[in-house]
């Protein structure tokens, strides 16, 4: 017998290489246990979470099971408890003030980048920055000849979308170019890559390959935050970047920063912790998630 912990959102059971999401599966046979209709993910002591039922309904995993597996190329398309941030591989090139395109491989905090029609930042920050591990990227191309390589969850700033995920771009989908103007997408493809970068600027974008990208990750498939069913009016770029102005400012006036600090995964420290607790916020139950949203909302607008 195997004591199994379930507790994937939307009743999904997880599959496929690599992934941390398994339950215990036996040959035909898994055991979920009886969820509270209330807080279906959560059992505890009877206090306050309502106690852990002992009554387990077996099923078969060919017929009820919703299972998602890993591609053909190897990789998972990864729907897990901690998103893996990848930003940009290595060779992914910046506009550096009075060196011309460098890739990000070689880009150092305090570097001076494009950000827009002839405006230059430092970069004060990265967000990631892991130049020895691989990863998959999405490949979006253009009509103008662009090939931009980023993430499934970073955002890029579109004409008429904003700031979304990379995961939402369509062909049509129009991007800016470094100079203002739009760029369609003609094609979507992936590609595996070396390396991880996100570096950070006091405007909250900048230009990777000719197109203007955001510093920030969605961690949600959309532009705005979303409690349930229900889209706030608060953008993931505008959270995003609110939540960096207390490091911005630090970085900025206070400390030059010139030496990132960055845990076993490659995240800055200043961001791993806030990122880590909400990506658990937002496989909580959407009660629970509308509580801390308010919470970190009120945090934000008074930061």
């Amino acid at each position: 017998t195997y004591a199994c912990y379930f507790d994937t959102p939307n009743n999904k059971t997880l599959f496929g290489q690599d992934t941390t999401e398994e339950m215990c599966v036996a040959i035909l046979w898994y055991y979920p246990a009886a969820k509270d209709e209330f807080l279906p993910q959560y059992c505890g002591p009877n206090f306050v979470i309502p106690q852990c039922k002992t009554n387990y309904t077996p099923s078969m995993v060919d017929e009820n099971a919703e299972r998602v597996f890993g591609t053909h190329d190897g990789f998972c398309d990864h729907v897990g408890n901690e998103p893996i941030i990848e930003c940009f591989p290595g060779t992914a090139l910046v506009q550096v003030e009075k060196r011309g395109p460098i890739q990000l491989a070689d880009v150092q905090l305090g570097d001076k980048v494009l950000v827009g029609h002839g405006v230059f930042e430092p970069i004060f920050s990265f967000g990631h920055y892991d130049p020895t591990s691989t990863g998959k990227f999405v490949v979006l191309k253009t009509v103008n000849n662009a090939e931009l390589h980023l993430s499934s969850q970073h955002m890029v700033i579109t004409n008429k979308k904003g700031a979304i995920p990379a995961s939402l771009i369509e062909i049509g989908d129009e991007l800016i170019d470094s100079k203002g103007k739009s760029d369609a997408v003609i094609a979507i493809s992936s590609a595996v890559r070396r390396g991880r970068f996100a570096p950070f600027t006091s405007s909250g974008k900048l230009i990777v390959n000719g197109i203007t990208v955001s510093n920030y990750v969605s961690l949600q498939d959309s532009a705005f935050f979303t409690v349930g069913s229900v889209a706030t009016p608060f953008t993931h770029q505008w959270l995003a970047h609110t939540f960096m102005s207390p490091f911005r400012f630090y970085c900025s006036y206070i400390s030059r920063c010139t030496i990132g600090q960055y845990n076993k995964e490659g995240l800055s420290t200043w961001v791993a912790s806030p990122f880590y607790a909400f990506s658990w916020m937002l496989r909580q139950h959407y009660v629970l998630l509308g509580i801390c949203s308010v919470l970190i909302l009120v945090f934000i607008l008074l930061l």
